[in-house]
């Protein structure tokens, strides 16, 4: 069902424009497929459907009346959501909302384990305690189309780049190790601003953390060549390339 609301999603729709939710609706109806047999996934497909923040609130209404636990998936594409809009102001809701409701469910789960502990029951899963990398990079590039446009208030810009920055300062102290992506957000938050000092530092911090040192003796050296080749296809956070 998931991969089947993907589908429908990208040959009715683009990212700009998504199909909305009440085409994935009406789609389920045609199958006769009902909402109860939705799982998780089934909501994150729905979300990357949703045409406004006011739908997919209403997607996350619908996934908590029918008892479905979320995920981390879930909450970052319900943070895009916000994203496409621009509500930066929504997308930092959503990001506090995740961790709240996610200990909330561990909780509860804790507590049914307990009571059937006899039957077989299995622990739940550990509660969500830091977004997710793609929820902060969504939450960035809400700010970046805030802070872009020409009719908001210069106070609503500098009010939304520094919750951009403070939420890249709390996810660079939980360790949450940013990609290519996120440093691009922030980048454009603050080029749009005209902070060319914050970009140059950025842009320094870039080099640090994500390139490889290379020198020339690596290059020409066969024991070096041997190096950089071993190094082809590990997870360092950076491109083989």
């Amino acid at each position: 069902l998931s991969d089947l609301l993907r589908s429908h999603r990208d040959a009715h729709g683009k990212r700009t424009t998504p199909v909305g939710l009440a085409s994935s609706l009406r789609l389920l109806k045609e199958l006769n497929v009902p909402l109860s047999s939705l799982g998780t996934r089934c909501y994150t497909s729905l979300l990357t459907c949703a045409r406004s923040p006011w739908e997919g609130r209403k997607i996350n209404e619908m996934r908590q009346t029918a008892g479905i636990r979320s995920d981390e998936y879930f909450w970052s594409a319900l943070v895009d959501v916000y994203a496409r809009s621009g509500d930066y102001r929504g997308a930092e809701h959503v990001l506090d909302e995740m961790l709240e409701e996610s200990r909330a469910e561990y909780e509860d789960a804790q507590h049914t384990f307990r009571k059937n502990d006899r039957v077989g029951q299995t622990k739940a899963s550990r509660p969500i305690a830091i977004p997710p990398l793609p929820a902060y990079t969504s939450f960035f590039s809400a700010c970046y189309k805030l802070v872009a446009r020409t009719d908001v208030h210069p106070s609503v810009k500098s009010d939304a780049s520094r919750r951009a920055w403070s939420r890249w300062k709390e996810m660079r102290i939980h360790s949450v190790a940013p990609d290519v992506m996120a440093y691009g957000a922030l980048l454009r938050i603050f080029a749009a601003q005209g902070r060319a000092e914050k970009a140059l530092d950025l842009l320094d911090e870039i080099m640090t953390q994500m390139m490889l040192p290379v020198t020339a003796s690596d290059i020409l050296d066969p024991d070096g060549r041997e190096r950089l080749m071993s190094l082809e296809g590990e997870e360092d956070g950076w491109y083989d390339d």
